[in-house]
């Protein structure tokens, strides 16, 4: 089970998200959808780790792995 709780996340003091909690149980399935610039990569991003919110709890069980691909990939030879 993932569960975020009183997310916020804020982008030069503007907010993006503000007081967000939501819990993913073991079998759900979820999508994310929303215009350009809404946070549906920024909320990815923190699923994944990979970005801290600005304030919040995110839990996450140890066991679980999330992968995350990039919109952007620089490829290297």
């Amino acid at each position: 089970m993932i569960s975020i709780e009183n997310l916020k996340i804020e982008f030069n003091a503007i907010p993006l998200f503000d007081n967000v909690s939501y819990v993913i149980n073991k079998k759900d399935r979820i999508a994310l959808v929303g215009k350009n610039g809404a946070g549906k990569s920024t909320m990815l991003k923190i699923l994944a780790g990979l970005q801290q919110p600005t304030s919040g709890n995110v839990s996450i069980p140890r066991e679980l792995t999330i992968g995350y691909l990039p919109q952007v990939m620089i490829l290297t030879d």
